[in-house]
């Protein structure tokens, strides 16, 4: 588990658990299938396979596919573009 504040230059592709916040706005987060992240996410693209529970902004989409989960709610998919901001809580 990780916990604190993640930064980078780079992609990052979770499939762990995270808790606190990512900021990656130039770059691209993936919760894979086993991710489960309790975290504020900002990014340039969100990918959600896994489990979200925060504040996901985007500049670019976010993009959350079957089985992926924002919050308690299981979500089949959801695809926004053009600074998408997204709220979830458990």
């Amino acid at each position: 588990m990780i916990k604190g504040e993640v930064t980078g230059s780079e992609s990052l592709y979770i499939d762990g658990r995270v808790e606190g916040s990512i900021n990656l706005p130039g770059n691209r987060v993936t919760v894979g299938r086993n991710g489960v992240v309790a975290a504020n996410v900002t990014a340039r693209e969100i990918v959600v396979q896994g489990k979200v529970r925060g504040n996901m902004t985007a500049s670019d989409r976010v993009d959350i596919r079957k089985p992926g989960k924002e919050g308690k709610e299981p979500i089949a998919e959801v695809k926004s573009t053009q600074n998408t901001q997204t709220a979830a809580t458990a």
